[in-house]
């Protein structure tokens, strides 16, 4: 039992050190993730078009998000700055795309939305780059 609570530990460490803490921003990141692979296993039952394969690309894709907050975090340490900005930049860019999919996941389940956040999230769909 020793050995596994030192391999928590080491390993806790090792991830804690990569994201550059275990914040609050991290931690709401973490929930919006579960939340959002969640939603889109129901959204995906819901509308009859689940498969094991979309499931794994989700997981994957999910990991690399926290892959490049530890990217981020890299980059903070070296570039010298006083503040995490990249990987709070990087973040707060996930916490809005996961928003954005947890919307979308609950509307394929019908789940009512307000109206404000519709029309937000149309916006945010239908937007065009500017060059």
């Amino acid at each position: 039992m020793t050995g596994i609570k030192v391999t928590i530990g080491i390993l806790g460490t090792a991830a804690t050190a990569f994201f550059g803490g275990f914040d609050k921003l991290l931690y709401a990141l973490v929930m919006f993730l579960v939340i959002d692979y969640f939603t889109g296993v129901a959204a995906a039952y819901y509308t009859k078009t689940w498969n094991s394969n979309t499931g794994t690309k989700g997981i994957v894709k999910k990991v690399m998000f926290l892959v490049l907050v530890g990217l981020a975090a890299t980059m903070d340490s070296i570039s010298g700055a006083p503040e995490p900005y990249f990987r709070t930049m990087i973040i707060w860019f996930l916490l809005g795309n996961e928003g954005i999919s947890i919307l979308e996941n609950l509307g394929h389940m019908e789940v009512p939305i307000p109206s404000f956040l519709k029309t937000a999230l149309e916006q945010l769909q239908t937007r065009e780059v500017k060059k």
